[in-house]
């Protein structure tokens, strides 16, 4: 029976926080099988809850092993956000977390930083490509017309282009027209 309001408050923000024993483990266990998103939610929650009394070191070094190992799959901006605001957390709890630890969660943001900024310049790269691979076929549509309006009078063409569709091939097409069209609507 638990009889004053701080012991009250206490074991009810363990329980909501989930910080019970073996609370690290499970976490450090869940990490890997959580999507980064997750994961740093998670770790954010269980920092802004844990109390200095709450865990002893080994627990914290696991919490902070794990985030280091979560901040690592970060792989998009959202988790690049969630990790940076987590980091800024743990610094802003010197009782739980020691400086190497924030050192070690820095270092994890840093990387985690210089990965988005590589995702960022390869989908610039990409886009690049991606808008010269159109301009070429621009480039090549408009020689294509102006080739074919050459080889035109009025609209009407003097000679066919020379990538024109060969007679057999054009006779084929044309008797495969007819036989879809059949099929389809039952000409005969």
């Amino acid at each position: 029976m638990i009889f004053s309001a701080t012991a009250t408050r206490s074991v009810f923000r363990r329980w909501v926080f989930g910080i019970s024993h073996g609370w690290s483990l499970r976490f450090a266990a869940r990490v890997d099988e959580l999507s980064s998103k997750e994961a740093l939610e998670d770790a954010y929650f269980l920092i802004s809850g844990l109390d200095r009394f709450d865990a002893p070191a080994r627990d914290i070094c696991c919490l902070v092993d794990a985030m280091v190992r979560a901040i690592g799959s970060s792989a998009d901006d959202e988790d690049d956000s969630l990790a940076t605001a987590l980091v800024q957390r743990c610094r802003n709890r010197p009782d739980l977390v020691s400086s190497k630890q924030c050192r070690d969660l820095e270092m994890a943001l840093d990387e985690a930083a210089e990965r988005a900024m590589l995702r960022h310049v390869q989908a610039a790269e990409d886009d690049a490509e991606s808008e010269d691979d159109f301009d070429e076929l621009a480039e090549k549509d408009a020689l294509e017309k102006d080739e074919l309006s050459k080889l035109q009078v009025d609209g009407c063409l003097l000679a066919p282009p020379e990538k024109s569709i060969s007679i057999g091939d054009g006779a084929w097409l044309s008797q495969r027209f007819l036989m879809v069209m059949s099929d389809h609507h039952g000409w005969d």
